[in-house]
């Protein structure tokens, strides 16, 4: 019985560790896990990078309880965007990142069409940027998560201008 309890104590531990206790979502910490995997040779991916629009504003208009469902409302949004074989993550306040690994290069308009389209369902504004590559291991994550965050705050500009 303590062995099925000490088992247990480590799962809850590791959940804690691991995992956003907002949104559901891999926190962080389990991004920068993800980011110390070996890629494999020719791995294809796209990146994703995102970003709530108005988040502040909610907050001090209308509270955070209010700002934090908007969080929810989000990360809703994203995981039924990109779907049970995409890796995402809640890596900071209003900030997530997505990982889809063998994306293919002609997929990504639609996906980000569907994305635009799901975003509507859940009545949240994301500033979303992505990078595409052929094959990760010869770049790394890091440079593509580095262009993905720059076409983002591209997108949060024009947003911002327009609204």
């Amino acid at each position: 019985r303590l062995l099925d309890r000490h088992d247990q104590f480590e799962d809850e531990l590791r959940e804690v560790a691991e995992c956003d206790s907002l949104t559901g979502l891999p926190n962080r910490y389990s991004y920068n896990e993800f980011l110390k995997k070996e890629i494999p040779d020719g791995q294809k991916a796209c990146v994703f990078m995102l970003d709530i629009n108005n988040l502040k504003h909610e907050n001090d208009t209308y509270g955070h309880d209010k700002g934090d469902e908007l969080i929810k409302n989000a990360s809703l949004c994203i995981k039924e965007a990109f779907g049970e074989s995409s890796y995402c993550f809640r890596t900071g306040g209003d900030e997530f990142v997505v990982i889809l690994n063998d994306a293919e290069r002609d997929e990504i308009s639609n996906i980000k069409k569907h994305f635009i389209e799901t975003e509507k369902k859940y009545n949240v504004s994301v500033a979303i940027g992505y990078s595409y590559s052929d094959n990760v291991k010869e770049i790394g994550y890091e440079k593509l998560v580095i262009e993905a965050d720059s076409m983002m705050y591209k997108n949060k500009e024009k947003v911002k201008n327009i609204g």
